[in-house]
């Protein structure tokens, strides 16, 4: 059977270029960092907003829509700093119950802004973070988010399907997410590579030369007929090579979507234990409040850029100087916390592969003795350096270095992805070209024809 073995090849090569672009044009949604998370868990929701204007306008504000029909318990919005943020709370329609809590009134939607001419530019990506919890038993949960510009455009990402133009965030529960994160290609995608792969055969039918090597490959299938007809095979080699062609081909475009897809996860840090632990009750303050992961920690800098430890009361007040001790595989600080109450520790670290980390958990604070709370604070502290504001931030601000992490990591493995990807189809050309150059010279040879057996000798 003859193999089409340059068009299989075009084929392969227009579906791994269009499933790669696929998600380059995904991700520059307004996503979630991490779309998943355990029913009854509190969970740090990052919104990744991406400025999307081709006019040079700013992203002066994002307002992030909450369920109601599944509302959440608790939600509280992690502080920007120089954006104001706000946090509409209403009553429900009817009475909603989540776990042992029956809902009457839920926070509906959070809106950060940011002040006169500081908002994110064009080609830049902010962070928003909501702590939710405890997250309801369902399928998924949808977030709609507006985005609006300095020129006054709002960009709704409300919608719902796999295909959608301005898709919805969304956190699965119950469900699966998408298995790469990607929207499938439209069905017009694949009209345009089936056309365009029937324009490039038409070329090749009508190219000078065509004609008269299909002739000689007609002449060489003769020719094993003619093998077959006295008992001789035909030659195995022109076989053997398209077979092993495929092989590698498909190997190689195997191997390189398995590098894209597995590498990033196989350096993602995972939190192991924590101190004091999730819903834990404390009666006396351990030696450090500490994070610890599976992996060592990215601290390039050396003095916790992008890392954040927070302990924050049911009240919104913080404790803590902020001063991070990073070691190896955990992050710690030391204790500091006010009167007896529930408290809630955020977190944020880098990890090996320089994606940032965050969550939150609550714990319960029940001293057993004389004990003297700490200073609460507006804000949370930086070390004792003053929070820098958005119109102040420069690289080394831990918040500029959690809104690139992600991205420049993101861009690199798409890179690798696409030089894989090119490298298999060179080979593959490569030994096309091979197989073609020996096809050449074999038919290039005087042809002997040798009589059937029952035809009459002359």
């Amino acid at each position: 059977m003859h193999i089409p073995v340059r068009r299989t090849l075009a084929a392969l090569g227009a579906g791994a270029i269009l499933a790669l672009a696929v998600p380059l044009a995904a991700s520059a949604h307004v996503t979630l960092q991490t779309n998943t998370a355990a029913a009854g868990s509190y969970t740090l929701l990052t919104f990744k907003v991406p400025n999307e204007s081709a006019d040079g306008a700013t992203t002066d504000s994002i307002a992030v829509a909450l369920p109601t029909d599944h509302p959440l318990v608790s939600a509280s919005y992690v502080p920007v700093p120089g954006w104001t943020a706000t946090a509409t709370t209403e009553t429900l329609p009817k009475p909603v119950t989540n776990g042992d809590d029956t809902i009457t009134r839920a926070v509906t939607r959070v809106t950060w802004t940011a002040p006169a001419g500081h908002g994110i530019p064009t080609g830049a990506l902010g962070l928003f973070q909501l702590s939710v919890g405890p997250v309801p038993s369902v399928g998924s949960l949808a977030f709609p988010a507006e985005q609006t510009y300095s020129d006054g455009s709002v960009v709704s990402w409300s919608q719902k399907g796999a295909n959608a133009e301005h898709p919805a965030p969304v956190l699965y529960v119950n469900d699966a997410p998408p298995a790469s994160g990607a929207t499938a290609p439209s069905p017009r995608d694949g009209d345009r590579i089936a056309a365009a792969l029937e324009r490039a055969r038409d070329a090749r039918r009508h190219r000078p030369g065509v004609r008269d090597r299909r002739h000689r490959h007609r002449r060489g299938r003769a020719r094993d007929r003619r093998r077959r007809d006295v008992g001789t095979p035909p030659h195995p080699r022109g076989r053997v090579m398209r077979r092993g062609l495929l092989a590698a081909s498909t190997g190689l475009l195997v191997a390189a979507a398995v590098l894209v897809l597995a590498a990033p996860a196989s350096a993602h840090n995972q939190v192991i234990s924590t101190t004091p632990a999730a819903k834990a009750t404390l009666t006396s303050l351990p030696s450090r409040f500490a994070v610890t992961t599976n992996l060592p920690l990215l601290d390039v800098s050396g003095d916790g850029e992008g890392f954040a430890f927070e302990i924050r009361s049911s009240a919104g007040a913080y404790y803590g100087d902020g001063c991070i001790t990073i070691q190896d595989d955990a992050m710690s600080i030391k204790p500091a916390i006010g009167p007896a109450g529930t408290y809630t520790v955020i977190y944020q670290l880098v990890s090996q592969d320089g994606h940032t980390v965050s969550g939150s958990y609550p714990f319960t604070w029940k001293p057993s003795g004389a004990f003297t709370p700490a200073t609460a604070h507006r804000q949370p502290q930086n070390c004792g350096r003053a929070p820098l504001a958005a119109s102040t931030a420069t690289p080394g601000d831990p918040d500029a270095a959690r809104s690139q992490s992600a991205p420049i990591a993101d861009v690199l493995w798409i890179g690798g992805a696409l030089v894989a990807v090119a490298l298999a189809v060179v080979v593959a050309i490569v030994l096309v070209s091979r197989r073609r150059r020996a096809e050449g010279r074999e038919h290039d040879e005087p042809e002997r024809d040798e009589p059937h057996p029952d035809e009459p000798r002359r």
